[in-house]
């Protein structure tokens, strides 16, 4: 399982993002869970109190959304997700297509094909800049 992340502030300015690879096999809802709770660990380390996570799985968000009424495993993940999100003055979570989440595609694909896990900060590569400048456009 691969997952890519980005943090980027109000003007779309890239924060902090990067590359998981996991050794497991899961659906794309697991998966987006996963990417979930990476995310809010990002966010917390950079001490955000304002959150927009963007996913391209609508079964998951609409899952998130509802998931009061949940009562499997997958449910009470989302719940736990949810509680850590408490610690956010304002979160705003929604599907956005897959062809508007490219650059976290490219990272999740880069880390599957490497079998790797790798970070970058605001000093990113240009490499890195090539493909959120690719990605708003």
């Amino acid at each position: 399982m691969g997952l890519g992340i980005i943090i980027r502030d109000l003007d779309g300015f890239v924060l902090k993002g990067g590359g998981i690879f996991k050794e497991r096999v899961v659906n794309s809802e697991w998966d987006k869970l996963d990417a979930l709770f990476e995310g809010i660990s990002l966010a917390r380390c950079l001490d955000l109190n304002k959150v927009n996570l963007e996913m391209d799985c609508a079964s998951f968000v609409n899952r998130f959304q509802k998931a009061q009424a949940d009562i499997m495993i997958f449910g009470h993940w989302i719940k736990v997700a949810q509680s850590m999100l408490d610690s956010f003055s304002e979160v705003d979570i929604r599907w956005i297509d897959r062809c508007s989440n490219r650059a976290s595609n490219i990272l999740c694909n880069y880390s599957l094909k490497n079998c790797c896990n790798f970070d970058f900060a605001m000093d990113y590569p240009v490499e890195i800049h090539n493909l959120v400048i690719l990605n708003a456009s």
